[in-house]
C-alpha cells in the first residue's frame, strides 16, 4: 500500500480533478475538500502551505493509516509519509521552540505521530568537519548531468574538465543548495557537447546568482 500513500501525497499537491489512482468511488470528493481548505486560506501550492494550514484529515491519515470520505473510511495499509520542502535543515531544528505559531500548528501533536525521520543533507557543508560534503556534491552533480546531458558519459565515465569539477566540489557554498547546482548545470552550454568544458559554464553574472562567482572561477582556473 506504499503506492497508495505516495499517491495520497501527490493528490494533496494537485487539483482533485486529476485524482484517479485509488479505485474507490468518491475519493475525488475527499481530495476536493482537502484542496478547498488550502484554497480558502490562499494557499494554491502545497509547497507554500504552513504546518497549521494542513487539515486535520491529513493528521488522521498519519495516525490511523486511513482517510475518510464522508462516512466511509478507506485504509491505506502500511505506509510511509514523506514531508519535503521544509524550512528547517534538520529535524532537531524543527523540533525546537514553542511559539504561538507552533502551538497553533499543534506541532507537538504532529511530531508525536512520527515513527522515524531522516535528515537529508544538501550540497553545503554542515560544519567545518563535514567530510561527506564532496561526496554529496559529486553524487548530485552526477545525477544532474545524467538527466540533462547524458551524452557527457562514455561507458559510465563522465567527461568533465578537471577545473570545472574542482569548482563544483570545493566552492565554499551554493547560495540555494541543490537548486543552485541544478541552475548552474541548466545554464551551462552543454547541448551537443561531448564534454563539460570551462567554456560551457554560464557567464559570471549568471553564476553570481547561485555561487560566489569569483571564488568559483578561481577554482576553475586553478584546476
Amino acid at each position: 500500500m506504499l503506492e497508495g500513500a505516495t499517491e495520497l501525497v501527490r493528490q494533496l499537491r494537485r487539483s482533485a480533478r486529476s485524482a484517479a489512482a485509488f479505485p474507490v468511488e468518491g475519493v475525488e470528493r475527499c481530495y476536493a475538500k482537502l484542496r478547498a481548505v488550502w484554497k480558502s486560506q490562499g494557499k494554491e501550492n502545497l509547497l507554500e502551505t504552513r504546518l497549521w494550514d494542513v487539515p486535520h484529515e491529513f493528521n488522521a491519515a498519519m495516525q490511523d493509516a486511513a482517510f475518510v470520505d464522508g462516512d466511509v473510511s478507506h485504509p491505506l495499509g502500511p505506509a510511509i509519509f514523506v514531508f519535503a520542502g521544509g524550512t528547517c535543515a534538520t529535524f532537531a531544528e524543527f523540533s525546537i521552540g514553542d511559539t504561538p505559531d507552533d502551538r497553533r500548528a499543534k506541532k507537538s501533536d504532529f511530531i508525536s505521530r512520527l515513527r522515524g525521520y531522516m535528515d537529508v543533507l544538501g550540497p553545503n557543508p554542515t560544519g567545518p568537519h563535514d567530510v561527506g560534503v564532496k561526496l554529496r556534491r559529486a553524487l548530485l552533480l552526477h545525477g544532474l548531468l545524467q538527466q540533462s546531458a547524458p551524452q557527457l558519459f562514455r561507458e559510465g565515465r563522465l567527461n568533465i574538465d578537471e577545473g570545472v569539477l574542482t569548482a563544483f566540489l570545493r566552492v565554499a557554498a551554493f547560495r540555494h543548495g541543490a537548486r543552485s547546482m541544478e541552475a548552474i548545470v541548466d545554464m551551462s552550454a552543454l547541448g551537443g557537447k561531448a564534454g563539460y568544458e570551462r567554456a560551457s559554464l554560464p557567464a559570471p553574472r549568471q553564476l553570481a546568482l547561485h555561487v560566489d562567482a569569483d571564488a568559483f572561477l578561481d577554482l576553475v582556473n586553478a584546476g
